[in-house]
This record gives C-alpha cells, sequence and structure tokens, in this order.
C-alpha cells in the first residue's frame, strides 16, 4: 500500500463524518485553498471556529459523496481541484467576510462558491456575501427601520392625544367660568 493511500473502510468512515457534520450546518462554503502554510491553515481552522464554522480539506470524491443526497448536495457542482469545505452555523456573511480577509495577500487562496438555505451561489456572489454586515447588525438595522414607522405613529397618536386633552381641558374650564359668572 502507499504511503498516504486512505483504505476503503477508512474512506468509509471519513464519508461518514463529512455526512454527519454536513447535517448539522447551515451552511457550506468553499474556498481554493492552494498556496497556505500549514501553520495559516490552523490559525485559518482556529479563527472558523470562534464563529462557529468549520474547515474539513476532504478529498473531492469523498466531499461529493458526503454531499450525495443532503440537503447540500447542489454545491458538489462547484467542486474542482483542490477544495476546502467551510461548514458555517447561521452567519455564512461573517465567515465569508473573515475568509476574504484572510485571503488577502494569497493569491490561489479565494472564496469558490457555497450553498445557505438551499440557494446556491457562486464566487461573485460569495464576495457579495463577505460584503454584507453581520447577521446580528443587519436584524437591528431591519427592526430600526420597522420600529422607525412606528415610533413616528406613537408620536403623531401622542400629540392627538395630547390636543384632545388640552382641549378638552379649556372647554371644561370655558364651562366652569360661565357657570361662575352666570350664577353670580
Amino acid at each position: 500500500m502507499k504511503w498516504g493511500a486512505m483504505r476503503k473502510a477508512e474512506k468509509k468512515e471519513e464519508v461518514k463524518k463529512i455526512k454527519k457534520r454536513l447535517e448539522k450546518s447551515d451552511g457550506v462554503l468553499l474556498l481554493c485553498y492552494r498556496g497556505i502554510k500549514v501553520y495559516e491553515s490552523n490559525e485559518l481552522r482556529r479563527m472558523l471556529k470562534t464563529l462557529g464554522a468549520e474547515l474539513r480539506v476532504v478529498k473531492n470524491s469523498l466531499a461529493r459523496i458526503a454531499l450525495e443526497g443532503t440537503d447540500k448536495e447542489k454545491v458538489s457542482s462547484l467542486i474542482e481541484g483542490p477544495v476546502a469545505l467551510v461548514l458555517t452555523g447561521d452567519d455564512p456573511s461573517s465567515v465569508a467576510k473573515a475568509l476574504k480577509q484572510f485571503s488577502q495577500g494569497r493569491k490561489e487562496f479565494r472564496l469558490l462558491g457555497g450553498l445557505y438555505s438551499g440557494r446556491l451561489f457562486d464566487e461573485k456572489e460569495a464576495e457579495w456575501l463577505a460584503s454584507l454586515p453581520p447577521r446580528d447588525i443587519l436584524i437591528a438595522k431591519m427592526l430600526g427601520s420597522v420600529s422607525s414607522p412606528v415610533g413616528s405613529l406613537v408620536s403623531i397618536g401622542e400629540r392627538v392625544i395630547s390636543k384632545l386633552i388640552y382641549t378638552l381641558s379649556a372647554v371644561a374650564r370655558k364651562r366652569e367660568l360661565e357657570e361662575n359668572q352666570g350664577g353670580a
């Protein structure tokens, strides 16, 4: 047997591990990982772990087999050449942004595309994903834009109520004055 060659049983076990992790992940990003040193790869793994993501460097054939029958099977079409899988949590934009920053100064290391929420995206769309703010900031912006009209509506309502109370107070004072003048 050649040094470094995987036995059939080892391959089956590796496919099971990958499939299990794929099922737990919310999305998959693919990247061309050429041109990075071992210590850089370890640095990348640690960084991705802090974002709830995992880097898996596997043989393309094993990756394709592991993807078969999963909800992420469509991403197989992007696998070509030396590719690593990045299994993401619920915020793929933060992971894509981190990968983009990591790729700076590394010509052959780049994001190839991926799949999130059943939607396959290419390299260009992955770049766009990396440009988005993190998920929690997007949610905050969305809530801000929703609450702004509601806040305006509340403010208008408060003004109407204030004017109504002022008017009712004035009417009550006027009646009081009329009663006092009429009774005198």
